[in-house]
């Protein structure tokens, strides 16, 4: 039985994902949305995750 745990648990991982490379124009725009909206619905809106957005905004802030 154990065996055959091992085998049902090993099939099941996940394959590793790649990064995703983000435009310059969407940040910004994902970024105005999220001042407007918050971070959530901007993740909602251009389907990524809520810490990018909250990612993106902190290193807009900083660069200014």
């Amino acid at each position: 039985m154990r065996g055959m745990l091992n085998i049902v648990l090993t099939t099941l991982r996940m394959a590793p994902t790649k990064r995703r490379a983000y435009e310059a124009q969407f940040n910004l725009q994902a970024i105005s949305y999220a001042e407007q909206h918050g971070n959530r619905a901007a993740a909602r809106e251009f389907t990524i995750n809520e810490s990018m957005a909250c990612k993106w905004r902190k290193l807009e802030k900083t660069s200014t």
